[in-house]
């Protein structure tokens, strides 16, 4: 579903499944942004940012974390993630687009037409 939502904005969307493939999709395309689910197969999205930040090619990438488990999320591991933004499911799709366009510094003027920008999220 965020997949269509967020290319019907203009981005470029990367989808993967597990935490080893976002590491390595973000590594290799330098998202603009990384919107990330708390609970993965194999690592859990808070680990995932965490191994980014370790890195200074993809430090720098933004990230959301939504997560359905807000409460079992440790602050220190959140402060070591470069986490921006936490959003709690449900969520709005909306507000998660005017989340992504604030941390990006986009105004809903940039976003008003498809492929306006040139958008990278995976």
């Amino acid at each position: 579903m965020l997949r269509e939502v967020f290319a019907e904005r203009g981005f470029e969307v990367t989808a993967v499944c597990t935490g080893i493939e976002g590491l390595k999709e973000a590594a290799q395309g330098i998202p603009d942004v990384i919107v990330t689910d708390w609970s993965m197969p194999d690592m859990d999205g808070v680990e995932m940012l965490q191994r980014l930040m370790r890195s200074e090619r993809t430090s720098e990438i933004p990230a959301v974390l939504l997560t359905g488990v807000g409460h079992r999320l440790n602050p220190a591991a959140l402060r070591d993630s470069g986490l921006r933004m936490i959003m709690g499911k449900p969520f709005s799709t909306r507000e998660l687009l005017m989340q992504v366009d604030s941390l990006l510094g986009w105004s809903d003027d940039s976003r008003a037409v498809p492929g306006a920008c040139d958008r990278r999220a995976a």
